[in-house]
């Protein structure tokens, strides 16, 4: 089974037993980028995910992004090309429990 970002998303990698509880790998947030990667291929710049680690970054600095570093484990960020388009979605995705993914949900939905 593929993930959102193009990744195969097996039963280990999915859900971890972290602190006592389980935590299952959950997408926080995507977004799609497409004027910036035709800037990058405009100056002659191979694509690279480090150059969208200034998006990630930016939503790491909203209240929802801040709330999912300081509860949420092993937040990390994938980039799914999509060279016809000349786009990348961006996904963002973390282990989270059922209880505070619950309180995630009905905050920002």
């Amino acid at each position: 089974m593929l993930d959102i970002d193009g990744f195969e998303n097996t039963t280990q990698d999915r859900c971890r037993v972290i602190n006592g509880e389980i935590h299952e790998r959950r997408v926080l947030h995507s977004f799609e980028v497409d004027d910036f990667q035709q800037i990058l291929k405009s100056i002659g710049t191979n694509y690279d995910r480090y150059n969208y680690r200034l998006f990630v970054d930016q939503w790491m600095d909203t209240e929802v992004g801040k709330w999912c570093v300081e509860n949420c484990h092993e937040v990390s960020f994938d980039c799914l090309p999509h060279p016809a388009v000349a786009m990348i979605t961006v996904v963002i995705r973390g282990y989270v429990s059922d209880p505070l993914w619950t309180y995630y949900i009905l905050r920002w939905g």
